[in-house]
């Protein structure tokens, strides 16, 4: 099986790896409809993985597991990604082992949100 780290920390596997700049692309259109950041930026994805089928599967967090727009976070994940013509599904897969924390944001996003870079 085929992994690849991204500058923001995911994971790609699979079919994912061979597309990774165009999933990339799509990662980085689906905001936190609190924050206004895109969800790479925030640190929120783990993993992408994109089987032979077309079955894309990405493990992501939450700031907090009380997040009332869950349901809104994962249909733009869905409708995002399946913009891709080699993605002919959609699993998004809430996690919170590790749990998601502010050494995860990118440069950008500490800038956005007036914190100081983390290390």
């Amino acid at each position: 099986m085929s992994v690849s780290a991204s500058t923001y920390g995911i994971v790609f596997k699979g079919e994912a790896v061979n597309h990774q700049k165009d999933i990339m692309a799509q990662l980085l259109e689906v905001i936190d409809p609190e924050l206004g950041i895109d969800f790479p930026n925030l640190g929120l994805i783990y993993e992408v993985d994109l089987n032979l089928t077309g079955e894309c599967t990405v493990v992501m967090t939450l700031t907090t597991p009380a997040c009332p727009l869950v349901f809104v976070i994962e249909k733009d994940f869905q409708e995002k990604l399946s913009q891709l013509t080699i993605i002919k599904a959609v699993t998004v897969t809430i996690t919170f082992d590790p749990v998601w924390s502010i050494q995860r944001l990118s440069p950008f996003a500490c800038v956005c949100l007036g914190m100081p870079i983390q290390g």
